[in-house]
């Protein structure tokens, strides 16, 4: 359980300083313009560490489930070397989420101004710079 909680919190911390920096940056320049780059790193660490959260709270959902239904069994069902492959599981399956993703909307072709005016790079908003039908 512990295991898993400060799995959770590292995964809290690390997605907190991904748009921090760019916030902060932005209010001192009075910009909200983001580059190609740095939309390309933004998006593939945030659907990385969003994605490895939502796994995360699965998995402690089943942790919580075995602990109450069945606390005997507990022990023996969810091992320390179960909880890190899982871990490991779960990092696994968000770097290819990240990765088929963001591969994905920026393999696209873009032409016009590819100016984003937000701090803040997501999906919805590249998926409009795009010319080819992304329906």
């Amino acid at each position: 359980m512990y295991f898993l909680l400060s799995i959770l919190s590292f995964i809290d911390a690390s997605l907190s300083t991904i748009d921090t920096p760019r916030l902060l940056e932005n209010f001192i320049t009075s910009g909200q313009s983001i580059s190609f780059a740095g939309c390309v790193v933004q998006m593939a660490l945030m659907l990385l560490q969003g994605t490895a959260e939502c796994l995360l709270l699965a998995i402690m959902a089943y942790d919580r489930f075995v602990a109450i239904c069945h606390p005997l069994l507990y022990h023996s069902i969810m091992s320390h070397r179960l909880r890190v492959q899982l871990v490991a599981a779960i990092y696994t399956a968000s770097v290819a989420s990240s990765a088929l993703l963001t591969g994905n909307v920026f393999k696209l072709p873009y032409c016009g101004p590819n100016v984003i005016n937000h701090y803040f790079c997501d999906i919805p908003p590249v998926l409009q710079l795009a010319c080819a039908d992304t329906t």
